[in-house]
């Protein structure tokens, strides 16, 4: 018989946020992912069985409805504007999009 790991109470995260906490308790109680881009954050998610979706993903997701055309203008805009994306994610979401020529 596998044991089932333990869920993280989230009232205990202090590295996380009260916002981040409310997302991930919320998403929890109606079944859906939450979208969350905090490395701990989507650890404590995770932890409790939560599904994560990260900004890379929601702009995947777009794309693959065609609901935007191309995902490299709006990763400049969220990079101009200080959203921290690696060059590493970056170029594996144009990759996938295949944006990346």
């Amino acid at each position: 018989m596998k044991k089932k790991r333990a869920r993280a109470p989230l009232a205990r995260q202090p590295a996380i946020g009260k916002g981040e906490i409310a997302a991930i308790t919320l998403a929890r109680q109606l079944g859906t992912r939450v979208l969350l881009d905090d490395k701990v954050a989507r650890k404590v998610a995770i932890l409790n069985e939560v599904a994560v979706v990260g900004t890379a993903g929601v702009l995947i997701d777009a794309k693959r409805k065609r609901l935007v055309r191309k995902v490299k203008p709006l990763i400049e805009d969220l990079r101009h504007g200080g959203y921290r994306l690696s060059d590493e994610l970056v170029a594996r979401v144009l990759a996938h999009c295949r944006e990346d020529g």
